[in-house]
Order: C-alpha cells, then structure tokens, then sequence
C-alpha cells in the first residue's frame, strides 16, 4: 500500500513538472520581454538615496551576422553617472528568463596553454563561434588572485 501510494506520488510530480505555469504573479517571460521591452522601476525593497531611477531593457544585438537577445538593468544616479550589467538572454522557462554574462561563446585555457593554446581547441571555438573572438594578451593581473573567494 505505501509502494502504490509513493508510485502515485511519483506520476503526479512528474506530470505536475511538466504544466506551464504563466498565470497571476508569474507571467509568460517571452510575452514580458517582447511586450515590455523598455520598464522602469517603480518601487524597491531598498532605499538607495542617490539612486534617481531604474530602467529595465531587453533588446536586440548583432555582432558580426550573429543576432543576440539581451537584457540590461541600468540605475541612474542623482549625479547623472549610470551603472549597469548588460546580460545575453539564455533562454527562457515558463516565467523564469535565463540570464549569461556572455555569448554561449567563450574558450577557457589553463595557465600553463594560454600562451600557447592548442590549436584543435582554437579551430573548434572558430568553428562554433565565427570569426569575431577577441583574444586576450595578459593573465597577470588574474595569477595567483584569491581575494574573490
């Protein structure tokens, strides 16, 4: 009797997992992004008195023959300077937008190759990723660095 109960457990889970859930307080994220592309903060859990205001955006960017989805949140300060974080939009699952730092795009070498990368690795990321890579010429400010831990 617990097996069958657990077993009815189990199929409800799963057919549970697999409902879109877009209703009320949890929007369709594609709709949010192409039906709100520009927003601005109203309200926040956080007080920041130099902040002046907040601007959300999801937008279109080409490099190259490459089209990207991204999103970007900027604060505007009452100084007139601005921060911000511009994201590449992963992709997107019921109401949860998947957020990158970069591209699907980037060739991770050790200490020891980065000189000297191999060249299988190099041709692969040309191969999946075009033409456009930016290559970087110094590791020395990054050796040894631990205080990010």
């Amino acid at each position: 009797m617990i097996a069958a109960l657990f077993l009815v457990i189990q199929l409800l889970g799963q057919s549970e997992s697999q409902t879109i859930i877009c209703d009320g307080d949890f929007p369709n994220a594609t709709e949010v992004m192409v039906k709100l592309p520009r927003t601005y903060r109203l309200q926040s859990a956080f007080n920041v008195s130099t902040l002046d205001c907040a601007v959300q955006l999801f937008y279109n960017e080409t490099y190259d023959t490459e089209t990207y989805r991204k999103y970007n949140l900027v604060y505007v300060y009452t100084t007139g300077k601005y921060q911000d974080q511009p994201f590449y939009v992963k992709g997107v699952v019921n109401y949860t937008i998947l957020l990158r730092y970069w591209p699907a795009c980037s060739l991770l070498v050790t200490n020891e190759t980065f000189s000297n990368p191999n060249k299988k690795c190099t041709e692969a990321f040309t191969r999946h990723c075009g033409n456009y890579a930016y290559n970087y010429t110094s590791i020395h400010h990054c050796i040894n660095r631990n205080d990010y831990n």
